[in-house]
C-alpha cells in the first residue's frame, strides 16, 4: 500500500444553506461535508 503525501488543508466551504455544506480542498481537491452548528455545550456560560 503506497502513503500519500499529507496535505495542508486549504477548504473552500459552500455557504451555510441546511444541516451541512460541502466543501473541498484546492490543494489536494479532498471533498468534505462540514456542519452548519455551534454545538452550545461547548459554549461559555458567561
Amino acid at each position: 500500500m503506497a502513503n500519500k503525501p499529507m496535505c495542508a488543508h486549504y477548504w473552500i466551504i459552500e455557504p451555510a444553506n441546511g444541516p451541512v455544506s460541502q466543501g473541498q480542498c484546492q490543494n489536494c481537491l479532498e471533498v468534505r461535508d462540514f456542519k452548519n452548528f455551534v454545538d452550545a455545550y461547548h459554549q461559555d456560560d458567561d
